[in-house]
């Protein structure tokens, strides 16, 4: 409430929240990486991106998982 009530005094019009995703942006180093919980939400973004179809079987079938695990912490 503080940082809206310093904004509103600054003259801002509106503020924007978000909880953000559940991946990192791509320049910050990777922390570790829950395959159960991206597993149970990121069936919501398959139809958002080039990629995320694959991504969602990589993080879906506990056998390919290591191909993705590879790549990122390769990064």
């Amino acid at each position: 409430m503080q940082v809206a009530q310093w904004c509103d005094a600054a003259g801002a019009d509106a503020l924007h929240v978000s909880t953000g995703s559940l991946f990192p942006h791509p320049l910050n180093p990777p922390g570790g990486f829950s395959f159960e919980t991206i597993t149970a939400t990121y069936d919501a973004m398959i139809s958002s991106g080039m990629s995320t179809l694959r991504n969602y079987f990589l993080f879906r079938y506990p056998l390919l998982r290591p191909i993705f695990y590879l790549a990122w912490f390769s990064g």
